[in-house]
């Protein structure tokens, strides 16, 4: 148990360093003087994050010593942009430097718990170093500050990728593990922003700006181009070593050690397939992502620039013109109101329908007449029936799962009768759903029962969430389901009508926590 604990908590010394470094910029006694100056906490801590930031690209880009006159001068600026008395900048400058930044000269000391010790130790931090007036920040600040600036996905994706080739090269595969982990973890991330990014235009695209999707459109495409190679060569790579290590004598077989490492390159082989399966999976939630969102786009423009009713300049001025003549005030509302309580019937020849989308005017067709769908309604049947499809394969896994408690994929498979097989595996949305499961991990039912939710319908694509709540509650009475990793393989044959193939995918585990 320890040992999986240090593992969960490798670097967690760090972590809690960021943490207690916010607490120096935030927690301090702020005087009466000073809250005269900025009543509000919120602000006086963007003035002393602001201050920390100055000092560091005063040092780094201008080459000088920051004094105590720099930073008032600053201040003096930020409180104008900020519409509060600039003449207050010397007070507060002192403030910040000598009150906050360095603690009244005391060193902050706060308990950090180690894993590898297994218990709290102290660490000291301390932001700034005071040299005869000359301020200039520690290595904690710099790394504090750098760390805290948005460092663009590709570039964090890639390296990470070359981190792994390079721990790889080196021979430290316990390393190497965390960082293929972390590469997936990364990607998925990813993939994850891109979700809550449609999610957001969903709700409200007017608070989207352009820049935003644009930005999300070049990090996918700079993955999918870039990294991509990158990673099927590391892959090979990767496989070629894992093979000559199967091939040691049986005397080197039976080290601790090598046996270790075959095991953590078996899984670093697995986690590089994943990462490329999600890069894969990004083309096509990129080619979604443009759909969705130009949809979304006109949709809103439609409705922006539909031409509303105003009831009180259509109507109600009107009433009050002529109120003052009762006989008159009668005839308005009888031709206003009178239209309403006579039959509306169909205009077959009215010149609006010129405009609207033709259809046939008789509801019953003969044998030989037909209609042809428009694109639009055609798509929304491939939408519809795609969504039967996975909903039918998350019910028949949950059908399954009610008489077996732990099970591998291969097994729910073969209880699939030849026909479900068939459907499900049309557009290989059966592959795509395993695959899916797999890289979620685990499935909490208590949780998302729990939690209040939003379940918008999914446009063709598996959302669990929304399958989760088509299914009767009797499927639902079990606490979670877990997905366990498992280097056996199955393979699914599938047929397109024309040929067939075959895919080769993990037979994990799959193990109940039912309702005790």
């Amino acid at each position: 148990m320890n040992l999986e604990i240090s593992e969960i908590l490798d670097g967690f010394e760090q972590r809690m360093k960021y943490m207690s470094i916010v607490r120096c910029l935030t927690e301090h006694t702020r005087p009466d003087v000073i809250r005269d100056i900025i009543s509000d906490d919120d602000m006086l801590n963007n003035c002393i994050m602001a201050v920390l930031v100055y000092i560091m690209e005063h040092n780094l880009r201008y080459d000088a010593e920051c004094t105590i006159d720099n930073v008032s001068s600053f201040l003096r600026e930020f409180l104008i942009l900020n519409e509060t008395d600039p003449e207050s900048s010397p007070v507060l400058a002192k403030y910040i430097v000598v009150n906050v930044l360095q603690n009244s000269g005391i060193i902050h000391e706060f308990p950090v718990f180690s894993p590898l010790t297994m218990k709290c130790e102290k660490i000291n931090i301390r932001l700034i170093n005071d040299v005869k007036g000359r301020y200039h920040l520690t290595d904690d600040a710099y790394e504090f500050l750098f760390r805290t600036k948005e460092i663009d996905s590709e570039l964090d994706f890639s390296v990470a990728r070359f981190k792994l080739h390079e721990l790889l090269k080196r021979g430290n595969y316990n390393d190497a593990l965390r960082q293929s982990r972390e590469l997936v973890s990364k990607i998925r991330t990813m993939k994850s922003g891109i979700n809550d990014f449609i999610q957001r235009c969903r709700e409200n695209i007017s608070q989207i700006l352009i820049d935003e999707y644009e930005k999300i459109i070049n990090k996918i495409h700079t993955i999918l181009s870039e990294e991509s190679n990158e990673l099927e060569s590391l892959e090979k790579n990767v496989q070629l070593t894992l093979d000559a290590m199967n091939q040691t004598d049986e005397y080197n077989r039976e080290n601790n050690i090598i046996n270790q490492n075959i095991r953590s390159m078996n899984e670093i082989v697995s986690n590089i397939r994943i990462a490329i399966n999600e890069q894969r999976s990004l083309m096509n939630r990129q080619y979604d992502l443009s759909k969705q969102y130009q949809q979304l786009l006109l949709d809103n423009m439609y409705i922006r620039s539909y031409k509303r009713f105003n009831l009180e300049q259509e109507l109600l001025d009107v009433f009050r013109k002529k109120g003052s003549d009762t006989d008159k005030l009668c005839d308005f509302a009888q031709f206003i109101l009178g239209p309403f309580g006579k039959p509306r019937l169909k205009k077959y020849f009215s010149i609006s329908d010129f405009y609207d989308k033709q259809s046939l005017t008789d509801k019953e067709l003969s044998d030989n007449e037909i209609v042809l769908e428009s694109e639009d309604d055609q798509a929304a049947k491939l939408i519809d029936r795609r969504n039967e499809l996975h909903l039918g394969i998350i019910k028949s896994l949950f059908i399954y799962i009610q008489d077996h408690s732990r099970f591998t994929v291969s097994e729910y498979l073969h209880s699939l009768t030849l026909e479900e097989f068939e459907n499900y595996c049309d557009e290989q949305l059966l592959p795509g759903v395993l695959l899916a499961l797999y890289d979620t991990g685990r499935i909490d039912i208590d949780s998302w029962k729990s939690t209040p939710k939003t379940i918008i319908e999914p446009n063709g694509e598996f959302e669990l969430a929304w399958c989760l709540s088509r299914l009767p509650d009797e499927l639902l009475e079990i606490n979670a389901v877990n997905i366990i990793w498992s280097d056996k393989t199955t393979l699914m044959n599938i047929s397109d009508g024309e040929r067939q193939r075959k895919i080769e995918i993990t037979d994990f585990i799959i193990e109940v926590s039912a309702n005790e």
